[in-house]
């Protein structure tokens, strides 16, 4: 089997910024848990305190693989333009010579909530990482709204426009 590794961090904006959040570091079937300082302002703070360690089980690395299988080589970027501080979210998964990222602001991805939830089975219960569909709801209303204001202004403008040639 090629080697697996995956890497995920959250690292905090605005009000978020320089906190300690968390680091999940998988090579082959060792599983490493930490939190660490992934953003910062000038100087970053060494400091990394480990939450767990463990074995990564084959089966649930064959999970994960089964559930980017369609992605090679590919990087997922998706943000909700309605937040501001929050954090982003990044995922590398490399299985061989195919690397699949996703790089998610204060939103996530339904692909990788299914990676989440099998990482969550090897995280304390107090560490869980925070993904979920209404991070994705959230994003998606986000950019309804948007959509819905510009067709508004473009409306409005062309009304405008028109009442402006019929004088």
């Amino acid at each position: 089997m090629p080697t697996f590794f995956l890497n995920y961090a959250f690292s905090g904006l605005g009000s978020n910024m320089g906190s300690f959040q968390p680091r999940i570091k998988i090579n082959g079937t060792d599983f490493i848990y930490t939190y660490e300082q992934n953003s910062y302002w000038g100087e970053k703070n060494k400091k990394v305190d480990t939450v767990c360690v463990k074995n990564f089980r084959e089966s649930s690395i064959d999970s994960i693989v089964e559930i980017i299988k369609d992605l090679k080589d590919t990087t997922i970027h998706k943000f909700n333009a309605c937040i501001m501080s929050g954090g982003i979210h990044f995922m590398t998964i490399t299985n061989g010579i195919d690397t699949t990222k996703f790089n998610l602001r204060n939103t996530f991805d339904y692909t990788a909530i299914k990676i989440a939830n099998i990482l969550n089975q090897y995280t304390p219960t107090d560490k869980k990482l925070w993904a979920n569909e209404e991070m994705i709801k959230d994003a998606e209303d986000c950019w309804a709204n948007m959509m819905k204001r510009i067709d508004k202004d473009k409306k409005k403008k062309k009304l405008a426009i028109n009442k402006k040639n019929t004088t």
